[in-house]
């Protein structure tokens, strides 16, 4: 499944596009990404709380050193919100303490998804966290750590164009 991109994507697509209610699942990964389980840990609607810890603990259980976060949108628009952006960087943040890596977020609607780190956003959490995180750093922010945004302009994809780097 996780040979190439193409594949992972036709794999989430057929597991979640269709989904009524929202759904999230999560793809644990060895030290040589291959797939130790993928496991739906939440279901609902409209908001979903997924729990940092228990992500973490359960990578820890499958003893994973990375993880794909992995959820749809049953509207078919599969652009985040800022939950999502907010989620997926305090996952980052508790998994990065383990040295588990995040490889991605991937969002799915109808035939379309969004890939966090295709689009840059794994990268802008990781720079937002990283002056949070870093007090050294604060002065050099013209606001508080409270305050810093991420913003961006999304786009979706409906055909994958790149393979999954090892």
């Amino acid at each position: 499944m996780l040979e190439s991109w193409d594949r992972l994507i036709d794999y989430l697509t057929t597991v979640l596009a269709r989904e009524q209610a929202d759904q999230f699942r999560i793809l644990f990964l060895d030290s040589r990404n291959q797939l130790l389980a993928d496991e739906a840990q939440a279901r609902g609607t409209v908001h979903i709380p997924v729990y940092r810890c228990e992500v973490v603990k359960r990578a820890l259980e499958l003893h994973a050193t990375a993880l794909i976060l992995v959820h749809n949108h049953p509207s078919s628009d599969p652009s985040p919100g800022r939950d999502d952006v907010q989620m997926t960087g305090l996952v980052k943040q508790a998994a990065a303490a383990l040295s588990i890596t995040l490889h991605d977020h991937v969002i799915v609607g109808n035939g379309r998804w969004f890939s966090f780190r295709q689009e840059g956003v794994l990268e802008a959490i990781h720079h937002a966290y990283n002056a949070v995180l870093h007090p050294a750093r604060w002065a050099e922010m013209s606001s508080a750590p409270s305050q810093i945004s991420l913003s961006a302009t999304y786009t979706t994809t409906s055909r994958p164009t790149q393979a999954i780097h090892r």
